[in-house]
């Protein structure tokens, strides 16, 4: 996730304490790289668990309109 995706750490650790986030950030610089069948694994469970969430009610997915995602 930290090479593809670093925007995406970024922003979540940006959203937590300081303390919490330096602490993932030890974790990942520590985490070993997966391979391409892990990594898709780990993507497959995420996107089944949200879609879980959202079958459930307890969050709600919206898709940003065309201006929001321009900037």
């Amino acid at each position: 996730m930290q090479a593809s995706y670093s925007e995406v750490v970024e922003y979540l650790l940006s959203n937590i304490s300081t303390r919490m986030a330096d602490s993932y950030r030890d974790e990942l610089a520590r985490a070993k790289p997966l391979n391409p069948t892990q990594v898709e694994q780990i993507e497959k469970d995420f996107l089944t668990k949200m879609m879980e969430l959202k079958r459930d009610e307890v969050i709600v997915i919206e898709r940003a309109d065309a201006e929001a995602r321009e900037g």
